[in-house]
């Protein structure tokens, strides 16, 4: 049988945002297709392929959802619902729209006004076409490599194959393979976000931006994944919430965890896995100190967590957040992989770790340590102490990082005038975006 989608990238957290200027051409390795890359964080969206002479240009909307594809003077255009699902299409001279039942879970489409109905097996793969009549009027043959026959009934109701007609409704429709739509220009799937190479198992990204392939197990991963499209899919997931010192009581645990690690930082992706990386460094510790041994009670900790247990100004950001935000993705995925394991190894490798971020169990805003709460060790040069009681008194620390991407971070500052110089953090501006981590000596 096929094999199931399985390796994920980090950014899998589902990237939103406009078109930018186009990337350098990425060659594909096992098709015959090049790629440009365009989108938000150096290039996550393919904006443009070439197979042989033809040339394919894919535009999307603010939500990262592609909404057109362009070739040879000829126009396919997509239409998406308000929770991001692919709601219609028009393609050549066919009109499709696509349905879903309660629980949005796409049920099948309507072509040009006939009705067809979806059957799928456990792992959502389009079967069989039924018709209005419920009558089987085409089923799919799936290879080892997840690339789909398409078989038709003959005049005398024999099964054949019919996968070069283009006009029966086992080829129009796309929808096949774990339900994602199959591009027949270059074999992928997309999923509304992601281009699935079903050929070596991958998801396609752009090889310019950090990622990593999880060791964790196929099951954790697509449980990872099934709890992101969910939380997606739920339109009171990421609503704005009035302020009230009990405002975040009845979120879920994915939500909460989505909303803290967002409100810490909504415009750096790597310091938000560092934040990341605290809250679990935190329930490993597992003390009355830090918020228990749950993630919950870590994130809701009297005081430890402004965008939780702030005041309204504090909360706002993880009370009203930005869903279309990639950083709002990242928080997400982050979250769901939180909750669906407790195994610290899968933590590793599905959540980068910054260069430097270990076992640290501190943090806080990057400009309000460089205020009263943070001094220099003297002599000069010798280190830095922090207080944790609003300047009353000081501890040295140590492990100090602050994250300026996966790769790049800024080490063990030895005086505080040193950070301010740091050419990545000599403005008001640019302390603001940063976070800084560390330890009690």
């Amino acid at each position: 049988m096929f094999k199931k989608v399985f390796s994920l990238v980090v950014a899998c957290s589902l990237l939103f945002g406009s078109i930018i200027a186009e990337a350098a051409p990425t060659e594909n390795k096992n098709q015959s297709y090049a790629l440009e890359w365009g989108g938000n964080e150096g290039g996550s969206m393919i904006s443009k392929i070439k197979v042989g002479e033809l040339e394919y240009n894919y535009t999307y909307n603010d939500k990262g959802n592609r909404i057109a594809k362009t070739f040879e003077n000829k126009n396919i255009l997509y239409d998406y619902n308000n929770d991001s699902l692919l709601s219609s299409e028009v393609r050549e001279n066919n009109y499709i729209t696509y349905n879903y039942n309660s629980t949005n879970d796409m049920i099948g489409l309507t072509l040009n006004g006939e009705i067809y109905n979806f059957v799928k097996d456990d792992d959502l793969n389009v079967t069989a076409i039924m018709d209005i009549h419920n009558f089987e009027v085409a089923k799919y043959s799936y290879s080892e490599n997840g690339i789909a026959s398409i078989l038709g009934r003959d005049e005398n109701g024999e099964w054949i194959d019919k996968s070069d007609d283009p006009s029966f409704i086992g080829s129009i429709n796309l929808i096949r393979l774990h339900s994602f739509y199959y591009d027949t220009e270059t074999k992928l799937y997309y999923n509304g976000f992601h281009y699935y190479d079903s050929t070596i198992n991958q998801y396609v990204v752009n090889e310019n931006i950090n990622k990593i392939t999880p060791k964790a197990s196929s099951d954790v991963i697509n449980k990872v994944s099934s709890c992101e499209s969910t939380s997606k899919n739920n339109s009171n997931f990421g609503k704005s919430i009035s302020y009230s010192s009990t405002w975040y009581n009845n979120l879920s645990d994915v939500e909460l965890l989505t909303r803290l690690f967002y409100g810490e930082n909504t415009v750096n992706k790597d310091d938000q896995n560092a934040v990341t990386w605290v809250i679990i460094n935190r329930k490993i510790k597992n003390t009355s100190t830090f918020g228990g041994g749950t993630f919950r009670g870590v994130a809701t900790k009297s005081g430890a967590f402004e965008p939780i247990t702030g005041a309204e100004s504090g909360t706002a950001n993880a009370r009203v957040p930005s869903t279309s935000s990639s950083l709002w993705n990242n928080a997400l995925y982050n979250a769901c992989v939180l909750t669906v394991t407790s195994s610290t190894a899968d933590y590793n490798d599905l959540i980068q770790k910054p260069t430097g971020i270990s076992t640290q169990l501190y943090f806080v805003g990057l400009s309000y340590f460089l205020t009263g709460v943070s001094q220099d060790i003297t002599p000069i040069g010798s280190g830095i102490k922090y207080s944790f009681n609003g300047g009353s008194s000081f501890v040295p620390i140590k492990d100090i990082v602050i994250v300026f991407n996966y790769t790049s971070t800024f080490q063990n500052p030895t005086s505080r005038s040193a950070i301010t110089s740091n050419s990545n953090l000599n403005t008001a501006a640019k302390r603001n975006t940063h976070n800084i981590f560390f330890n009690e000596s």
